[in-house]
């Protein structure tokens, strides 16, 4: 939440796997913010295909129980709202190493990682 780096030090910043963790997203984001110029890129588990993975398996639901008790529940909504506060415009791109074929048209829901790309200039 504090970088000891100085004001838009950066070009583009970006963050893998982490937003899920953070008590404090906004204020992560925000700090993120200050120290990029052009692009701040963050992907994140989507929660919407880990809750679609649940229905078939124990195994899965016991995961997905897990993460909504102790992480943040990270999703293309999530990532639009962190940008949203400051009118950022930005992209959400679905990620995943499998169903490539039909990701583009299902990919909020066959993706297991949600993409956030901020535009900054």
């Amino acid at each position: 939440e504090k970088l000891k780096f100085r004001y838009k030090d950066f070009d583009v910043s970006f963050s893998i796997h982490v937003f899920q963790y953070l008590k404090n997203p906004k204020k992560t984001f925000d700090e993120m913010l200050r120290v990029t110029k052009k692009q701040i890129i963050i992907t994140a588990p989507n929660f919407i295909w880990l809750k679609i993975k649940s229905l078939f398996g124990k195994d899965f639901r016991k995961q997905y129980q897990y993460c909504i008790k102790h992480e943040n529940v990270t999703d293309d909504v999530f990532l639009k709202k962190l940008g949203e506060r400051h009118g950022i415009k930005m992209e959400i791109k679905y990620l995943s190493n499998k169903f490539d074929k039909i990701r583009g048209l299902f990919g909020k829901y066959l993706a297991s990682e949600v993409m956030g790309v901020y535009n900054l200039k």
